[in-house]
């Protein structure tokens, strides 16, 4: 007790001064990060059209303090509609050197820009930090409100146009068979709706914009039919136009993850007999 009371203050100080040197360093890495970020970020975030985005990429690629990855195409929001309208992504991670009492450090700043285009020309771009918060967002809103309105004509649907909120791609994985759990978050709740005979809000799904959701509300509607309901006419109509749809989806079977197939051949009869069958 005597040798812990001699060595508390010593201890107290050494904590003290290593707090305020941990603090010092995320201060100067956030202030450090936060230039980079208006001088980098807005030089992919000005361009108009994909052909002037890929060349800014290409300028970003040269500088050793930003590591850029490749412009992803994920696919059509729906084929279906003209003009199409694609869905990009594009991850940016910033490294900024850093100095504190003559040492060297490195801070770290990752951002996802996510991109709408129409042909070539960039009409919805919105741009989100490490933890998907928003930073900001443009939109064309003659095109965007265009494309939406004939996306709610299609598939007879009401759709809130909140950009803030509004989702048009969900990265996660769709599957029946995924590790030891086989289904999916997603995949559970499908199932759930199945068995109360939540046709309506499967439908909701089949109408959404996401890939993911739309596949499982498709799935979960075929479970339905081979349990004995009968689809409306139009209810129908829905249900095979979204399995006509060519925007890609991730998958994943066993411990296989990220694969990367369009809707209409996930969603093909062969393919939805055997998850049914695997689902039984």
């Amino acid at each position: 007790m005597i040798i812990s009371n001699y060595y508390y203050p010593f201890m107290k100080a050494f904590l003290t001064v290593s707090i305020l040197f941990l603090f010092n360093i995320i201060t100067l890495a956030q202030n450090s990060i936060g230039k980079i970020d208006s001088t980098k970020l807005n030089l992919v975030f000005r361009d108009s059209t994909i052909s002037e985005l890929k060349n800014s990429i290409a300028r970003i690629k040269t500088d050793k303090s930003t590591t850029i990855g490749n412009l992803w195409i994920k696919g059509e929001i729906s084929g279906l509609l003209s003009p199409h309208v694609n869905y990009y992504q594009l991850e940016m991670s910033l490294i900024t050197p850093l100095k504190l009492d003559n040492k060297d450090y490195w801070g770290e700043s990752r951002s996802k820009l996510e991109i709408l285009s129409a042909d070539d020309k960039i009409i919805f771009k919105r741009l989100k930090d490490n933890e998907g918060r928003i930073k900001k967002f443009y939109y064309n809103k003659s095109l965007v409100t265009k494309f939406i309105n004939n996306y709610e004509v299609l598939y007879n649907t009401k759709i809130e146009i909140d950009f803030n909120k509004i989702e048009f791609y969900d990265n996660e994985s769709f599957g029946v068979a995924c590790s030891m759990s086989e289904l999916t978050s997603q995949g559970e709740v499908m199932m759930e709706l199945v068995k109360k005979k939540q046709l309506q809000q499967l439908l909701d799904w089949v109408k959404a914009i996401p890939a993911l959701t739309k596949a499982y509300g498709v799935l979960g509607i075929y479970i339905l039919t081979k349990r004995g309901i009968v689809l409306k006419k139009e209810e129908k109509r829905i249900f095979d136009l979204a399995k006509k749809e060519t925007i890609k989806i991730n998958t994943c079977e066993g411990c296989i993850y990220g694969t990367q197939v369009p809707l209409n051949i996930l969603l093909s009869e062969k393919n939805l007999k055997e998850m049914y069958n695997s689902l039984k």
